[in-house]
C-alpha cells in the first residue's frame, strides 16, 4: 500500500489514513482476490519487499483480473457501511417448532372448502396460544374431530361403535379416537401413509394410560375435566404430531 503505482493498478486510494477506492467495488475486488490468493499460494515476503519488486509484481497479472480504471468518483471507505446489494446474507439457524406464538404453524397453508371449518382453521392461526391456551385447546379439539368427521363422510368410512360397524351419519356417533383410528387404517390402505408415519397417531388414540402428549384423553379433558389446564408448549407438540394427518385430510 506504500507504492502508489500498485494502488493505481489495484484501484484503491486512502483519505484521511482510510482506505478505500474511487471505483466500482465490484471490480476493484476482482483485484484484490487475485493478490490475496497469490499471497496465499504463490508469492512471499521477500518476492515484494523492494518497490521495484512490487512494481514488477502488480504488472505480471493480467488485466482482466485488475480492475478497469475509469473516471474516478467520490472516495469510498472500506469501513464504511456496504449498500445493501453487498450485504453478506447469513444463514440462521432455524427456531424449535414450539418457539412459535400460534397453534398452527405460519408456514403450514391448508385449503378448507367447508365454511365453518375454515374459519376455525383462520382463528386457530390467529390467537396466540401462549396468551389462551383454554380457548385454543377447546378449539383445536373441535377443528380435529370436525375434519376427521369430514373425511368419514366424503370417503362413507366405517366406524366401529359398541362392537358394530357404522357408516355415514351413524358413524359421527362414534368416539373421537375410533373415528381417527378409523382415517389412519384408511390412509394406511391407500399407501398414504406407512405404519410408522401413523405411529404417532395411533398412540394419541391407545389407553388413558398412554403418555403421548397428543393422547385424544388429554383433548377430552381439557374440555369436560375444570381441574386440568391445558399448557401451550403441549398443544403445539400435538400440532406438530397432527400436522401431516390434517394436511393429508384437506389436500
Amino acid at each position: 500500500m506504500s507504492t502508489p503505482h500498485v494502488k493505481f493498478k489495484l484501484g484503491l486510494d486512502t483519505d484521511k489514513g482510510e482506505i478505500g477506492t474511487r471505483y466500482n467495488r465490484s471490480e476493484v475486488n476482482k483485484g484484490l482476490k487475485k493478490v490475496v490468493e497469490d499471497l496465499a499460494n504463490k508469492i512471499n515476503v521477500k518476492d515484494i519487499y523492494s518497490k521495484t519488486d512490487r512494481i514488477k509484481y502488480i504488472d505480471s497479472i493480467p488485466e482482466n483480473e485488475l480492475p478497469k480504471i475509469t473516471k474516478p468518483s467520490q472516495f469510498k471507505s472500506f469501513d464504511s457501511k456496504p449498500n445493501l446489494d453487498e450485504k453478506i446474507k447469513r444463514p440462521k439457524s432455524t427456531p424449535p417448532s414450539i418457539a412459535r406464538s400460534r397453534l398452527i404453524p405460519k408456514e403450514c397453508v391448508l385449503s378448507i372448502g367447508d365454511k365453518r371449518l375454515n374459519n376455525i382453521y383462520h382463528e386457530l392461526k390467529n390467537i396466540s396460544v401462549d396468551d389462551f391456551p383454554n380457548a385454543v385447546s377447546v378449539l383445536f379439539r373441535v377443528f380435529l374431530e370436525l375434519s376427521v368427521d369430514y373425511l368419514i363422510l366424503k370417503e362413507n368410512l366405517s366406524v366401529s361403535i359398541k362392537g358394530s360397524k357404522r357408516t355415514g351419519d351413524d358413524a359421527l356417533w362414534g368416539s373421537l379416537a375410533a373415528k381417527i383410528g378409523s382415517v389412519s387404517d384408511f390412509f394406511e390402505k391407500r399407501k398414504i401413509f406407512n405404519k410408522r408415519e401413523l405411529t404417532p397417531i395411533r398412540a394419541s388414540i391407545q389407553s388413558r394410560k398412554s403418555l403421548v402428549e397428543a393422547s385424544i384423553h388429554t383433548l377430552h379433558e381439557y374440555v369436560h375435566n375444570h381441574h386440568f389446564n391445558p399448557v401451550s408448549t403441549d398443544l403445539k407438540r400435538t400440532w406438530d404430531n397432527y400436522e401431516k394427518f390434517i394436511k393429508v385430510i384437506w389436500s
